[in-house]
């Protein structure tokens, strides 16, 4: 389950493209990069037919739910790497 429910669920990595500075040097948290801010929990989980559900709790809202069909999976992940920018592999080329 993918919890995106707090910035402190994500691991840190020293920033890079940027000159240290003497603050750097004397605090640990500040070579801390945030990577998500704080937004509402999304939960991927299978149902007993091997779908995918991707949730996202909006509360008080209704929540959202994401439901693709095991069929579907390969080509959900391929499209969706494909759009943010992440290129293809391993799949049948188009």
């Amino acid at each position: 389950m993918l919890d995106t429910t707090t910035a402190s669920d994500f691991k840190s990595y020293p920033s890079i493209n940027r000159e240290p500075t003497p603050k750097d040097q004397t605090t640990a948290e500040s070579q801390r990069t945030l990577l998500c801010a704080s937004q509402d929990k999304i939960e991927f989980s299978l149902n007993d037919d091997g779908d995918a559900i991707i949730t996202q709790s909006r509360w008080p809202d209704e929540d959202q739910i994401i439901l693709i069909s095991r069929a579907n999976i390969p080509e959900f992940i391929d499209r969706l790497t494909d759009a943010l920018g992440i290129p293809a592999f391993g799949g049948p080329a188009r």
